[in-house]
């Protein structure tokens, strides 16, 4: 078996020359693209991305979008090259996987401002953003796990309230970066605060809704003085970036 590559003219309109290479085995994973897919950047470099049940789609915008550093579907390339419309909507389908075993197959609907996908400065925005919306999400894990008393579907919807907040409030940040509504330094910041009061909110209401002992009481200070804590440090990250 053989791999053949087809070479094609500056114009990328015609074919002027094949490449054959080993086929069986092949390991090189850039030297062609799969025009239907987003790519992504891992430790062992650019693979395809791949949906999964726990991660909400949102939380790979920036991949999706991110036509100048080629992580991006060419199709969508070339829909906002021959596209005029301010918003672009596309539907993204995926397969989830567990060790080459099929589980199910994803269907996602997005629009979002076109002017996103071709202003690496926005990319970089939503990269950061969705980042540390990701880590203060850990930490507001690990506060919530750390009340033994604490039923594991309480824990489970109190992060689901946090990312539905943070989704939400994505969306207005995207508007606002097209819009110039700010800097991207202060956009950011406004960001991070807010995904703060978020972590805060969704503490704060699970703990207040459960009769906890005292006992629990004392684990519940101690989780949450742990959870301020790593908001100061988040706050503090943003101000040295």
């Amino acid at each position: 078996a053989r791999r053949v590559s087809l070479i094609p003219d500056e114009s990328g309109a015609e074919v002027t020359g094949v490449y054959f290479c080993q086929g069986e085995n092949y390991v090189s994973k850039d030297s062609w693209r799969d025009p239907y897919v987003t790519y992504r950047t891992t430790e062992n470099g650019i693979a395809p991305l791949r949906p999964k049940s726990y991660r909400p789609i949102w939380q790979n915008l920036n991949e999706i979008i991110d036509i100048p550093g080629r992580h991006a579907s060419q199709l969508l390339t070339q829909y906002l090259s021959i596209s005029n419309a301010d918003t672009a909507s596309v539907m993204l389908y995926g397969v989830e996987t567990s060790q080459a075993s099929y589980l199910t197959i994803f269907r996602y609907d997005l629009a979002f401002p076109a002017k996103l996908a071709v202003n690496a400065d926005h990319i970089e925005l939503l990269s950061l953003s969705i980042a540390k919306a990701e880590q203060l999400g850990s930490d507001l894990r690990k506060a919530l796990q750390g009340i033994k008393s604490l039923p594991v579907v309480a824990a489970n919807q109190s992060i689901q309230q946090y990312y539905k907040q943070c989704e939400s409030r994505l969306w207005q940040l995207c508007a606002a970066a097209v819009e110039g509504h700010g800097n991207g330094r202060s956009l950011y910041a406004a960001w991070c605060d807010d995904i703060s009061d978020f972590a805060k909110d969704a503490f704060l209401q699970t703990v207040n809704a459960l009769q906890l002992r005292a006992s629990a009481l004392a684990e519940m200070v101690k989780m949450q003085d742990k959870l301020l804590f790593a908001i100061k440090r988040l706050k503090k990250e943003v101000s040295q970036e």
